[in-house]
Formats: structure tokens, sequence, C-alpha cells
């Protein structure tokens, strides 16, 4: 791999050193044909900052001799940079800028790309409903590409996408075997298209999260034929910005069947690949991961400063995505505004708006002192409730002794559904997380979250309300840990907790 990194490093200086010593004489020799070779080498090239600047130097060499062409695959390329590193908002903008020149080339594909890409940072944001609409959009144009190779390429992206919506939303019922069902739609579409880099890609991601989905369903066999199934093509195809997620995956086997060294093995190598490539996502799973793995050992210091490690980034990326939500839903307010501008019953509605504004405003302002009541009572009834649940704490815990204000802390840090509510509790509460341990070794990070808030009194109600999930999702985690800690059906939940 590394062998492979240099050769493209060498490749991309002599391709830039050439290009510059042309632009010093003229622009006559810098040629299409030299720019989709650029576009290609910035599309292999693992690391972020190095593939953009590469991208904008395609970009200003393609508008200087006007290649159309070269300007939307190197757009879409960098919108894709922007995704993978979890920049969803900025992936967005970029297809919002590159749209009007994308659909001047006429190339279906390369529109159908576009129209995905934008669907696919919409769902991770988790605007399912117009990532619906964008996906859509680009299978409309996906039909329309002669080629077959072309169009199964595309349809592929698509129900990829497609798989990834309904893997992230749990409430759905039957979520996986539906997110399965359209990753091997993509999968079977994929696998027997020729040798092509940007296609095996594509293979490689649905590869990967096939063994991803078999492994939320514990079915780990059939997880591991197919991440094994990935690494040959990753290395034939020398895509090894992939590969991260593959060692993820193997690790994430080797943690379910308790092998806890080889899961390190393989979460150390995709933290290694992760910070190559700078995939801050990946990072942060690979922290979480590792951290998971040494509680499993007993490795409580190691634990502690990866989960750190992990909070660390997961703060930010959630604040990253607060901004990132704020801004898309500016896009799409944008997009309706400007669909809404194109119909004549606007110029009515805009008259309409102007007479009902002044009794608007006086209604926004009853509303506003009436939320300002609302919201002074429902902080008065939240303090009036935490010192209640203090006061039942203090009667019923007993294995970990925590002085008031702490339990007060930890107790917060659960309503407001802060990341760093699990380390708080485990530093408080170690014996009551040893003795889950000692019973589960199965638990993972999550199971820990909902027994954590058990512990706490919290009820399934609550536990939805504050992480913002359903009630049935809650219900179905509890359902889940009741059958590894081996608790009857005939006891409280809340009640067993209390008293381990």
């Amino acid at each position: 791999m590394k062998t492979h990194l240099a050769n493209m490093t060498l490749r991309l200086k002599l391709l830039l050193f050439s290009i510059i010593i042309q632009i010093n004489f003229g622009l006559a020799q810098v040629t299409p044909k030299k720019i989709d070779s650029l576009n290609k080498l910035a599309i292999e090239i693992t690391d972020f900052d190095s593939s953009n600047a590469v991208i904008d130097k395609t970009i200003k060499l393609s508008r200087a001799i006007d290649y159309k062409t070269g300007i939307a695959t190197a757009m879409l390329a960098k919108g894709v940079n922007f995704h993978n590193h979890g920049k969803f908002e900025e992936s967005i903008r970029t297809t919002i800028n590159a749209e009007q020149i994308v659909i001047e080339t006429k190339d279906n594909a390369k529109i159908a790309h576009l129209y995905a890409l934008r669907g696919n940072s919409y769902s991770r944001l988790s605007f399912f409903e117009k990532s619906a609409q964008c996906l859509k959009e680009a299978k409309k144009f996906a039909e329309r590409i002669p080629d077959l190779d072309e169009k199964r390429i595309s349809l592929g992206r698509i129900y990829g996408i497609t798989a990834v919506n309904f893997k992230f939303q749990e409430s759905l019922p039957n979520y996986l075997d539906s997110a399965l069902f359209y990753r091997f739609k993509s999968y079977y579409l994929q696998k027997d298209i020729p040798q092509k880099s940007f296609s095996k890609s594509i293979l490689i991601i649905q590869i990967n999260d096939i063994g991803r989905l078999y492994t939320l369903k514990n079915k780990l066999d059939s997880a591991k034929i197919y991440y094994q199934k990935a690494i040959p093509i990753i290395k034939e195809n020398k895509l090894f910005k992939y590969i991260g997620d593959t060692h993820l995956g193997l690790g994430d086997i080797h943690l379910k069947k308790n092998n806890l060294d080889s899961a390190l093995f393989y979460y150390e190598k995709a933290l290694s690949i992760s910070l190559k490539t700078k995939y801050v996502n990946a990072i942060k799973d690979s922290y979480q991961k590792i951290a998971l793995a040494y509680e499993k050992k007993g490795d409580r210091n190691k634990s502690f400063e990866y989960l750190k490690k992990h909070s660390h980034i997961a703060d930010s990326l959630a604040n990253a995505n607060k901004k990132a939500v704020k801004i898309s839903s500016d896009f799409i307010l944008k997009e309706k505004e400007a669909a809404f501008k194109n119909t004549t019953s606007y110029y009515i509605l805009l008259i309409s708006a102007a007479i009902i504004g002044v009794l608007s405003i006086s209604l926004i302002l009853v509303k506003l002192r009436k939320e300002h009541k609302k919201t002074v009572a429902l902080h008065k009834e939240k303090q009036e409730y935490l010192y209640e649940r203090l006061a039942q704490l203090k009667e019923k815990t007993s294995s970990d002794k925590v002085d008031e204000q702490t339990l007060k802390d930890i107790i917060g840090l659960a309503m407001a559904n802060e990341p760093a509510f699990l380390i708080k509790f485990q530093e408080h509460h170690s014996v009551f997380i040893q003795k889950l341990m000692e019973r589960a070794p199965s638990l993972v990070t999550t199971d820990l979250l909902i027994c954590a808030q058990l512990r706490l009194g919290f009820y399934t109600k609550e536990i939805a309300r504050y992480t913002k999930t359903t009630v049935r999702a809650v219900e179905g985690k509890k359902y889940r840990i009741r059958k590894k800690l081996n608790i009857p059906a005939t006891e409280d939940i809340n009640v067993w907790m209390m008293q381990v």
C-alpha cells in the first residue's frame, strides 16, 4: 500500500509539473485528454486535501479551455470527497453549484450521479423524504443511459443509497431486511461489470455494507464471507481508502466472538488507515470500537483513553451536524421557494402575505409570550423532577456511592443526551458496569447506555424523549438486554437494575 501511495504521489507531481510547464508556454498543450487523466488521478488520491487541490487545479484548467465535461467531473469528485469526509452540507452545496454545468453536458450518467450524491448527503443528515426525491430524479436519468454497464453502475449506486435510507430508520418494520434487499440488488448489478476502478469502488461499498448488515443481524459467518470478498477487489484495483471499513467490520465479528486480540488488531489497522485518509467518521468509530475492546479485556485505563478521544470527535461532529442540518434546511427551503416562484399563484399569495403580515406579527408576539411562560414552567418542572429523582436514587443505590452533586450532574447529562454521559456514569458506577459485563460480556456500548439510564430510574418514554428516538426502538433494545442478562420477563427491569 505504501508503494502504491508513493507511486501515486510521483505520478501526481510529474503530471502537475508537466501541466504547469504547458501553462507557462500557453494553454495549447492542455487537452481534454490530459484533464481527464488529472481527474482520474484526483479520484484515486486518498488524502482529502491533496485530492481537492488537484480537483481545484483541474477545474481551473478546464475553464481555461472551456471543457465542460472536465469541470463537471471534477465538481462531482469534489462533492464525493466532502461526502466521504462527513461534510454533507458542503457536498450538497457542491452539487447545487455544479448542477447547471452537469446538466449542460447532457451526460445522463453524470446527471444521475449528481442527484444520487445529493440524495446520499441528505440521507446522512436524516432528511429521508428529500433524499428519496433526489434518488427518484437520479433513477429517471440512470434509466436513460445507453451503455448497459454505465446504467448498471448508476442504478447500483442508487439502490445502495436507498439501502442506507432504510438502515438509518430503525423505527421502520424490518428495516435491516429492507436495507439488505437493496444492498444485494446493487451488488448483483455491480459484480459482473468489467474492471473499472470507479465501478469497483461502488461494488466494494456494497460488499462492506452487506457484511455490516449481516453483523447487525448476528449472522457472523455470512458477514465474514463478504468482508473477505472485499479485500482482493480492493488490492487488485488499488482502492485502499475503502479497506478501513473492511477492517472495522472484521474487528466487529471478532469482538462479537470475544476474540479480543484479533478485534483490536483489525480496529487498530482501521484507525491507521482512517488517520491517513482523514475520514473523521471512520476515526470516531475506530476510537469507540477500540475502547469497547479494551473494556472487554478489563483494561479500563486504555478504554477510558480511547473513549475520551471518541467523545472529543463525537462532540465536534455533533456541532458540525447541527450546523449542517441548518444549512441543509435552508437549501431545501430555497429549492421550494424557487419552485414556488414559477407558479402563477405566487403573486396572489405574495399580496395576501403582505395583508396578513401585520396580523401575523401580532399573533407571533402573543404566541412568544405564551411560549416563554411555558418554558419557565417546564424548567421549574424539570428541576422538581431532578430533585425527586435524586432523592429516589439516594435511597435505592447501594453498590456505588455517589455524592448528590455528582449524581445531579450525571442525570443532567442523561437528560441532555450528552455523549459524555456514559463516560461520567462509568467513572462513578464502575461496580455496576463491572457486574453487568461479568454477567453478559456481549453487552455493547449502546446496551450499557440503556442500562445506565434504567439504573438512574428512567422509564421507556423518558429514554425515548431524551435520546430523540421512538418508544418502539427503546423497547426493542430493552428486550435484547433482557435476553443477554437473562432477566425474567416477570421482573421489572428498572427494579432489577437498581438491585445490581
